[in-house]
C-alpha cells in the first residue's frame, strides 16, 4: 500500500480531525485504572490510537515540510544491505542511536514515507502513554498539542530531537515511580538519538519535589547568576561543538537568521503573546479542577489565547506601522477595531 495516499493537503485538517474525532471518541465510555491510589476514568488504548493513527499517517506522507529533505537526503545515503553497516556507522558517529535506526529501515527495504511513519508513530504514541495516563482529559490535552503547532515543529521538523524527547516523556511514569535505574537508560537510550537528552539527567532530579523546593531555587538562583556572563560561554560552546554536526550553534550566523526574522516590534508583539496565552499543561489542569467543568476550562483557555492574539496583534501592527516593520492591511483595521 503506497502511503503517499495520506499526504496531507490542508494544514487545518489536523486541527479540525482531533476536535471533530474527539467530541465523538470522547463519548465511548472510559476505562477504570488504579492511579497514586485512586481510581480514575481513562480513554482505552484502541480509542487514544483511533485518535492519533490519521496524525501518523499525515507525517509519514509529508511532501517538502521543514527538514523533510534534508532527512530524506540522509536516508537515501543509508546502506541498502547489512554488510555496509559497519562501515556507514564509523562515519557517522553523532547520534548513532538515529543513523543506526535508518540503516536498518534502509537495509530492510523501507522507503521514505515508511521510515517517516514508524517514526511519527513511535513519537505520537509515547506522547499518548503519557497523556493518557496522567492527564484528566486525554482529548483536550491531544487538541492543545496539535493546535500549538508542536506537532508541525517537532514531528516534521526537528525528528530526531523530538524522538529522544519523546522517549523521555513516555518515561515519565519511571520518575513517579522513582523507578531511577530505568529511567536513567532511557535517558542514555534517548541521547543515541540525539545527545541534549543528556540535560535531563540532573534536570529531572532537580525539579523534583514541591515548588520551590531548596533544589529549584538553587537552580533558579544559578540560572540568575548565569544570565549576565552567558555571552562568555558562546566561545566555549562553539569550541565544545567545532567538531560536530552543531558547530556554531551558538554562533553569530543563528543570531543573524534571528535578526532577519525578528524585528524589534515582531520580537515584542511575539513576546507578549507568549506571556498572555493559554498556561502549561499542569496550570490547565489545575484550572479544570477549580472550575469543575471542561466546557469552562476550554472557554477560558480560548480567551486567553485570543485575548494574547488580540493584544500582540495590536502592538506588531501599530508599532510596525511606526518603525515601518509592517505595511498597512486588514489586519492594521482589525487591531484599531480591537483597540477601540
Amino acid at each position: 500500500m503506497d502511503l503517499r495516499i495520506f499526504e496531507l493537503q490542508n494544514y487545518w485538517l489536523p486541527l479540525i480531525w482531533i476536535f471533530g474525532a474527539g467530541l465523538i471518541l470522547g463519548k465511548i465510555p472510559k476505562k477504570t485504572e488504579l492511579l497514586n491510589g485512586k481510581y480514575v476514568e481513562r480513554w482505552y488504548w484502541f480509542t487514544a490510537f483511533v485518535l492519533v493513527l490519521p496524525l501518523i499517517l499525515w507525517a509519514g506522507a509529508r511532501n517538502r515540510f521543514g527538514d523533510t529533505s534534508a532527512y530524506r537526503r540522509k536516508f537515501a545515503a543509508a546502506p541498502t544491505v547489512f554488510e555496509d553497516l559497519p562501515d556507514y556507522m564509523t562515519k557517522n558517529t553523532e547520534d548513532p542511536g538515529f543513523y543506526l535506526f535508518t540503516a536498518i529501515c534502509r537495509c530492510l527495504g523501507l522507503d521514505d514515507v515508511k521510515y517517516f511513519t514508524i517514526i511519527a508513530a513511535v513519537q505520537l504514541l509515547c506522547i499518548v502513554t503519557t497523556f493518557r495516563r496522567y492527564s484528566d482529559n486525554f482529548w483536550i490535552c491531544m487538541f492543545l498539542f496539535i493546535g500549538s503547532t508542536d506537532y508541525f515543529a517537532w514531528m516534521y521538523n526537528g525528528m530526531r530531537q523530538f524522538i529522544a524527547a519523546t522517549m523521555i516523556f513516555a518515561a515519565f511514569r519511571l520518575l513517579v515511580e522513582k523507578r531511577y535505574v530505568l529511567y536513567i537508560a532511557v535517558i542514555v537510550l534517548a541521547a543515541q538519538f540525539h545527545a541534549s537528552a543528556y540535560i535531563m539527567l540532573p534536570l529531572s532530579f532537580l525539579m523534583q519535589g514541591k515548588a520551590l523546593n531548596a533544589k529549584t531555587l538553587l537552580l533558579i538562583m544559578g540560572t540568575a547568576v548565569l544570565l549576565p556572563v552567558i555571552d562568555r560561554f558562546i566561545p566555549f560552546l562553539n569550541t565544545l561543538l567545532q567538531d560536530t554536526q552543531y558547530g556554531d550553534v551558538a554562533g553569530d550566523e543563528i543570531w543573524a537568521l534571528v535578526a532577519s526574522d525578528f524585528g524589534p516590534v515582531t520580537a515584542y508583539s511575539f513576546m507578549i503573546f507568549q506571556l498572555l496565552c493559554a498556561p502549561c499543561f499542569a496550570a490547565m489542569g489545575a484550572i479544570k479542577r477549580e472550575m469543575g467543568s471542561g466546557k469552562w476550562t476550554a472557554i477560558t483557555i480560548a480567551y486567553m489565547c485570543g485575548f494574547a492574539y488580540a493584544i500582540s496583534m495590536i502592538v506588531y501592527q501599530i508599532g510596525g506601522l511606526v518603525t515601518g516593520e509592517a505595511a498597512f492591511s486588514v489586519f492594521t483595521i482589525a487591531a484599531l477595531v480591537v483597540l477601540a
